[in-house]
């Protein structure tokens, strides 16, 4: 019984990393917790453990399981829900150093790296220079449009 008990844990166990990698919705997350109880039961159950007490603690590992998986769900409902913040388009609205400026274009670095800018609509007066904290607006293609630092954002 303990033998049959200690295979239901790794078979459960098995079926929650599955879940981890697979992703059924939860389905064999819940299944695994459950085999997972179930296997705890046996095993205590097959060591003379009382049925006060192993249906309890079964009840208590299976709840746990089950707990643990809506938790992790809902993080991951929160996660799908957000933008993609990665690559070139996470620069837009961070600020960059201007290196180089030409009346309607330069040079600025952002994310350790040099970018072509443009200026945006919001530039009216003097043209930035090397040193100038500029926040990025847009990005079109590899070239950034740029706004002061002080103008407000659209």
């Amino acid at each position: 019984m303990v033998l049959l008990g200690a295979v239901v844990v790794l078979a459960g166990l098995a079926v929650v990393v599955i879940e981890a990698h697979v992703m059924t919705g939860g389905v064999l997350a819940v299944a695994g917790a459950m085999a997972v109880a179930a296997g705890a039961g046996l095993m205590m159950a097959g060591l003379g453990a009382a049925l006060v007490v192993t249906v309890p603690v079964a009840i208590a590992i299976a709840g746990l399981g089950v707990l643990g998986t809506i938790v992790a769900a809902r993080k991951v409902t929160v996660a799908r829900r957000q933008a993609l913040r990665t690559g070139p388009t996470a620069l837009v609205g961070t600020v960059a150093t201007v290196q180089a400026w030409d009346l309607q274009e330069g040079q600025v670095a952002a994310d350790g790296t040099l970018w072509r800018a443009v200026l945006s609509g919001d530039w009216q007066d003097t043209r930035p220079v090397p040193g100038e904290t500029v926040i990025i607006e847009t990005l079109d293609g590899l070239t950034l449009s740029v706004r002061p630092l002080y103008a407000q954002g659209k």
